[in-house]
């Protein structure tokens, strides 16, 4: 049976649930979960309630929300959504990014998380959650590469850089490159919110050419710009999931990228793309940019097809409350479950 014919339980199949999805309000820009989110309407009705306290915004959805509606909540990495839980839930699910669990080189967590079920996207971020007792289940994502054209003309080395922080700023591109003749270098200068716009960048005479683009709701340009490149710099030191380079592995592109997750959980070096450290003072070899670009392709092209097969388990644990010995949540897991014949 293929995933797409599944026979997924009667819940998911009457749309019958009733979900609240707690997210970041930078997302509803950047459009970064919607793969999340089209899951959840094909388990339940779904209502989105947009945090803006990350930018020091009010917590206008609180006054909005209560738990008891809902047959599920989804906390999609809004820490401080946990105020507005009672800890009560049967079946709240907290969607961490291991980037924003990072507070300098330490992990970050709150008791409060373990009252929810945790979906890694991050192998390491899985181990570091379980690691403090809390209940996890990895899950690792691809997109689907029928919706990416791949990049074949590698005559000329093309990178595309998007700054996003002055974590990776163009400095560090220009160095790993300075061993390369470059024709052209598209940045894209988009910053993350709170990060300054970068200034006009100068670079060595080996870089023939820049190309200087800045963000833009339409994903289309974005995509046409980067189809001009065939190398792809990771634009953060650590990812979340790491849409923006899987995206150009899905297009064929060489990724380069740190040492770091989510990056390395995908790359393997000198294989489907390269990793280096950020201390590193030698440039990077791109001799072999096109096949590489080709294997990230392939990466991606597997990858889509094991994703499409664990979506059936990954609907199962959203609509399946955590069990906990000495919790509502345990005593009322019999009860949800019957509640929609699980």
């Amino acid at each position: 049976m293929s995933p797409a014919t599944v026979e997924l339980p009667a819940a998911i199949r009457r749309k019958e649930m009733q979900i609240a999805l707690i997210d970041h309000s930078y997302h509803e820009t950047t459009k970064s979960t919607c793969f999340f989110s089209d899951i959840l309407e094909e388990i339940g009705n779904v209502r989105r309630f947009y945090d803006d306290s990350w930018c020091g915004g009010p917590e206008s959805w609180k006054a909005e929300f209560d738990e008891t509606a809902y047959d599920l909540i989804v906390v999609w990495q809004v820490h401080k959504a946990f105020s507005a839980l009672s800890g009560k839930h049967e079946n709240v699910v907290f969607v961490p990014m291991y980037d924003a669990m990072l507070d300098s080189s330490r992990f970050y967590w709150n008791r409060s998380f373990n009252t929810a079920k945790c979906l890694a996207f991050s192998r390491k971020l899985h181990e570091e959650v379980t690691r403090r007792g809390a209940t996890s289940r990895y899950f690792r994502y691809f997109p689907d590469p029928a919706r990416y054209r791949s990049v074949t003309d590698f005559s000329e080395i093309r990178p595309f850089f998007w700054y996003r922080s002055k974590d990776i700023a163009p400095d560090l591109v220009a160095k790993l490159c300075s061993a390369t003749p470059i024709a052209n270098l598209a940045i894209h200068n988009a910053p993350d919110p709170g990060q300054p716009l970068l200034p006009a960048p100068r670079f060595p005479p080996n870089v023939s050419h820049i190309e200087i683009s800045t963000w833009s709701a339409d994903v289309l340009a974005y995509r046409e710009a980067l189809l001009k490149s065939n190398v792809f710099f990771s634009p953060r030191m650590r990812e979340g999931i790491g849409m923006a380079f899987l995206e150009a592995m899905a297009s064929g592109l060489c990724v380069v990228a740190p040492d770091f997750p989510t990056m390395n959980e995908y790359i393997a070096n000198g294989t489907n793309g390269i990793l280096y450290s950020l201390d590193q003072t030698s440039p990077l070899d791109f001799s072999r940019a096109q096949d590489m670009g080709a294997r990230a392709r392939e990466t991606v092209e597997r990858g889509f097809a094991d994703w499409q097969s664990s979506l059936a388990d990954l609907k199962e644990f959203l609509v399946t409350p955590m069990p906990r010995s000495e919790s509502p949540g345990h005593r009322g897991m019999f009860r949800l479950r019957q509640r929609f014949r699980l």
